[in-house]
């Protein structure tokens, strides 16, 4: 009889290998249907690889980025003052951004992914929270929808999506720290502690705070930490810590508008300096396209346009002559 072959109750040890290993694969099979089940639930957790994390993040980032904009100051002799990251919260172009950006602004400019609108007017300001509600001229624009009724625990995982100097999206990611009631109950300061990205984005600074669903919770400033009153909370190494307030602090800024005041009309330079920057990018692509091709072949490909638009010049005059006979 050779190894493997004993037999324990009539069964040989060979069978019993393979009804062992059967029931060991039939119960990891139905341990993992049971799990997605369960994450499939409310309040289940979700076991996600590093590309379905990183596809899920470029959806947020690709669905909330058209919402989020930046705003650019100046003063009277059109020089910059300060530039920072707003975001849409109506379709007809209410934007809040962060009041210290606006600040003894003689003119300013609101920036989408698409669009300039340089006639901004301040609707109204809450200078010790930071910020600003804005109004451009504008119609249909994609927007962020205030959720004040959203509860924020520490811990939370949260992202921060801004605009760069460069008219780029920004993101940073991170979790919830610690989160501290204002007096009087108007809303929470959120700290932030930030940690590297699944994606090569440049890292936000400022912008809206969303949770990893792409909802709105808060807008980060640089500006309210002289609110807080308590002790430092170490980083983690490859970390830095922002603030936010949350978004049910900004009921008083909505509900408290007073006289607009009009901005004068911005003489756009961040706008012109980034069309330049895509003329020059067109430009030498441009020209490494047609180095690619190949001098020959760029002159048949020109030959080759010549003779196409000579043969309908001469089908366009011949059809005219036959209509005037």
């Amino acid at each position: 009889m050779k190894i493997g072959d004993s037999v324990i109750g009539g069964l040989s040890g060979r069978t019993i290998a393979l009804i062992v290993l059967s029931v060991g694969m039939a119960f990891c099979i139905l341990f993992f249907t049971a799990v997605r089940g369960y994450a499939a639930e409310p309040g289940g957790f979700v076991f996600m690889d590093l590309e379905s994390s990183v596809k899920v993040l470029e959806q947020t980032v690709n669905s909330v980025s058209p919402a989020v904009v930046m705003v650019v100051s100046y003063d009277k002799s059109g020089a910059e003052i300060a530039r920072g990251s707003g975001f849409f919260i109506s379709r007809e172009g209410q934007v809040i951004a962060n009041a210290s950006v606006v600040k003894d602004a003689y003119s300013a400019e609101v920036i989408s992914e698409q669009t300039l609108y340089p006639d901004v007017a301040i609707l109204s300001r809450a200078d010790h929270l930071d910020m600003a509600l804005l109004q451009v001229e504008a119609d249909a624009v994609r927007f962020l929808n205030l959720d004040f009724a959203q509860k924020i625990k520490p811990g939370e995982k949260v992202l921060i999506i801004g605009k760069a100097p460069e008219r780029k999206r920004t993101l940073s990611e991170g979790s919830i720290s610690s989160v501290l009631e204002i007096d009087g109950g108007n809303g929470s300061i959120l700290e932030v502690q930030i940690a590297p990205s699944l994606l090569p984005m440049t890292q936000a600074k400022d912008g809206p705070l969303l949770n990893v669903e792409g909802n709105f919770i808060g807008l980060t400033s640089a500006r309210i930490s002289e609110l807080q009153n308590k002790d430092e909370i170490p980083l983690m190494p490859d970390s830095f810590k922002m603030t936010a307030l949350s978004a049910s602090a900004m009921k008083p800024l909505l509900a408290g508008q007073g006289d607009a005041v009009y901005l004068k009309r911005a003489r756009s330079r961040v706008w012109t300096a980034w069309l330049g920057r895509q003329v020059k990018t067109f430009a030498i692509s441009g020209f490494i396209i047609l180095y690619s091709i190949g001098f020959p072949k760029l002159l048949a490909l020109a030959f080759m346009v010549i003779v196409a638009i000579s043969l309908i010049q001469w089908l366009f005059i011949k059809s005219k002559r036959r209509s005037t006979r």
